[in-house]
């Protein structure tokens, strides 16, 4: 699972939580104010928490005195046992495309309404009433709204009775920046489209925002009946704009005449709006906890290490351990050798393929502070063919630089995941001469950073000559970058 589908999985998980807690508890509230920020909030940890990786903030800070051994997971080391990457690939770019073919169409939509905004305001007479307030007139439009700082009247709605009252209504839309909140819905409602939580709380936000309208007509001092009984036979019929900007006519105008008679809200509910604070916890938490499932998918390769520390006891009463170190231990020549030298030493066993035995391996090491390994381990059996392969590479892998605290080695333990995989066709030892491919054209590893990539495959001697040629005959790395994506 690539990281970008991760990342939409847990923020729409977080708007689905945040929504219902919003739902639950402010919903019917006549904290205007405090649900407008609650609002905005909630978009802000939705989009911005999936980002936040709590588990390296916590292995960065644990004390040394309860842990003993610093464990990196490493990426996925996928072996094929044929050609090709299977559907699986090609069902996710189907699924990538239509999403944002979905994004595109609504972004193209939110576009049209700004653009139908800008020709209203080039067509529009500018004009200042009622003491120097500035509005504007526009030619074909029998309604009243207003975006940022303009307020559009029609010719309509300034000669009728209610003037007033609509200009005082659009002046808290304008000076309040309520266009803000009305963008922000709406390109999340274009980047979550497919979240119909999103949609609820692009609702919620407009009719808010009409509550504070509503509230600042009647605290300059007009009349409640009378304004209830003009909310009723107003009607704005610009459409096209409505979405855009804050209209002073919406659906729900039942919802805004009961709240304007409602009785206010005490003032000690305003204290369970510090249920956020544990609501910001328990996201944290769950994207901690969810960490570890989703950063080793079965099937792509992981773009960057995992830090994980572990509370290991030495096994070696005479060595020291730690659980942070300053360096790192490092395979000679980098990530990249240590994933081509992985590449070209393993074979996939021949009584795996006829069992169609498939999956992760994850082997265990220690690097010592000499740079050799020992302690070599099988964390999760797949099969005693694949984990026996598995510790053989494992074993073959020459000298480490070794880690370093305070500029003296130590040691570190390993995590290494192998993913063997199934397709067509049997699988023969690779050599030194294998071709990568890298975004489609043939390129070198070591010029690429283990982070910008997204996913490899391995292509073994006689699935890479029959898609690549001679150029395929000793194997094919191929390897797919972010940027390609």
């Amino acid at each position: 699972m690539s990281p970008l589908i991760v990342y939409f999985l847990k923020a729409n998980l977080a708007f689905a939580f945040l929504y219902i807690v919003y739902w639950t508890l402010f919903r019917k509230d006549t904290f205007f104010t405090l649900k407008r920020v609650f609002l905005l909030m909630i978009f802000l940890l939705a989009t911005v928490f999936p980002l936040i990786d709590v588990g390296v903030w916590m292995s960065t800070n644990m004390s040394m005195v309860n842990m003993n051994i610093h464990e990196v997971v490493m990426p996925d080391i996928v072996v094929s046992s044929g050609k090709g990457q299977g559907d699986g690939g090609i069902f996710l770019r189907w699924i990538y495309g239509f999403y944002v073919l979905g994004a595109g169409i609504l972004f193209l939509r939110f576009v049209v309404r700004l653009v139908s905004i800008i020709r209203l305001l080039v067509g529009s007479k500018c004009t200042r009433i009622d003491g120097g307030k500035k509005v504007y007139l526009p030619a074909n439009c029998a309604g009243a709204f207003s975006f940022f700082r303009l307020i559009f009247l029609s010719k309509a709605s300034l000669d009728g009775a209610e003037r007033e009252e609509i200009i005082a209504h659009e002046q808290v839309h304008a000076l309040q920046f309520h266009s803000v909140d009305v963008m922000i819905g709406e390109l999340m409602c274009i980047l979550f489209w497919a979240n119909p939580f999103v949609w609820l709380l692009r609702l919620e936000v407009r009719v808010n925002l009409e509550y504070l309208a509503d509230r600042g007509v009647l605290k300059s001092g007009f009349d409640r009946k009378g304004y209830q009984y003009h909310l009723i036979g107003f009607a704005a019929k610009n459409q096209a704009a409505a979405y855009l900007y804050n209209n002073f006519n919406v659906l729900l105008l039942k919802k805004r005449i009961m709240m304007i008679n409602k009785k206010r809200s005490r003032s000690i509910a305003r204290t369970k709006y510090l249920i956020l604070i544990p609501s910001v916890v328990f996201l944290a938490v769950l994207n901690n906890s969810s960490a570890s499932s989703l950063s080793l998918p079965a099937d792509e390769f992981v773009s960057k290490a995992v830090v994980v520390a572990e509370p290991v006891l030495p096994q070696d009463k005479k060595k020291t351990v730690y659980s942070v170190v300053d360096e790192m231990p490092e395979f000679p020549g980098g990530d990249m050798a240590m994933m081509k030298f992985l590449q070209n030493t393993i074979r996939y066993p021949s009584k795996a393929v006829e069992q169609k035995k498939e999956g992760r391996v994850l082997v265990q090491f220690v690097v010592n502070e000499d740079g050799s390994l020992s302690d070599q381990q099988i964390l999760n059996s797949l099969s005693p063919e694949l984990d026996e392969e598995a510790l053989r590479v494992v074993r073959l892998m020459p000298q480490w630089t070794p880690g370093k605290l305070t500029g003296k080695a130590a040691s570190v333990k390993y995590t290494l995941p192998v993913m063997f995989r199934l397709t067509k066709d049997k699988t023969v030892m690779t050599d030194n001469k294998t071709l990568v491919i890298i975004d489609g054209v043939e390129g070198d590893m070591t010029k690429i950073k283990p982070e910008e990539i997204d996913n490899i495959t391995v292509l073994k001697d006689e699935a890479g000559k029959e898609k690549y040629g001679e150029r395929g005959a000793h194997g094919v790395i191929l390897v797919t970058t972010k940027k390609a994506k």
